[in-house]
């Protein structure tokens, strides 16, 4: 492996041990939106102007929260839950919670009442696959766009949104080159590289993620295989 390599991978490295951090600033005026599942699609958190981060968990351990919800809850909606109790995410403008699982759909009442932000919204998400479910869907993500339409005080155009999506799918590709290496014997990048990656990009603008994927697709394609 060369240098080059070793050097994007510090990079690389640093973005995801930092990740918290990299919206903090604040430098773009855009607003951000965290968001706890991709039940309710950050294209549409896009498409509105607004930058989506993506809450995750991380190691450390569970203290404050268990102070206002049960501790035998699920231990990763608690660890969130901490994280912005601890002030770790005071940076994001709003919060979205999907109907993912129960845990999560009763964590949101309970969030918002700790830790209010300017916007908050649950989404409802069908747990099924039925023509029902299907129009059930289109529905929330339509209560779901006139929402977000009524937080930034203008309408989301049809163009914003296919704008939107075909950047989210550019960067679906480029991810999915990247799982493609992953085939080889051996593989040029590892799954512990994937995970970063993808944390490291729901950090960050997608846009910003479309470029910092181009790059690091071009060091790994040209890695060397032993």
């Amino acid at each position: 492996m060369g240098q080059r390599d070793m050097a994007e991978l510090e990079k690389l490295e640093e973005m995801y041990k930092n990740r918290n951090l990299l919206l903090r600033n604040g430098e773009t005026g855009e607003k951000i939106i965290g968001y706890l599942c991709n039940f309710a699609p950050p294209e549409l958190i896009s498409a509105a102007g607004m930058i989506p981060y993506r809450i995750t968990g991380k190691r450390g351990e569970i203290i404050e929260a268990d102070d206002c919800v049960e501790p035998l809850g699920c231990p990763y909606i608690r660890n969130c839950f901490e994280q912005d109790l601890k002030g770790e995410m005071d940076f994001l403008d709003g919060r979205v919670i999907s109907h993912s699982c129960d845990a999560a759909q009763r964590i949101y009442g309970i969030w918002n009442t700790y830790k209010k932000k300017q916007y908050s919204y649950l989404f409802n998400a069908p747990h099924g696959t039925s023509e029902w479910s299907r129009n059930f869907f289109k529905r929330e993500l339509l209560f779901f766009k006139e929402s977000l339409e009524r937080f930034v005080g203008h309408k989301i155009s049809e163009a914003d949104i296919i704008d939107t999506i075909e950047l989210y799918n550019q960067n679906r590709q480029l991810i999915k080159y990247l799982y493609s290496l992953r085939k080889e014997d051996p593989p040029r990048v590892t799954g512990s590289e994937i995970l970063k990656i993808l944390l490291t990009g729901c950090s960050i603008p997608p846009e910003n993620f479309n470029v910092f994927l181009k790059k690091v697709m071009s060091e790994i394609a040209e890695r060397k295989q032993s």
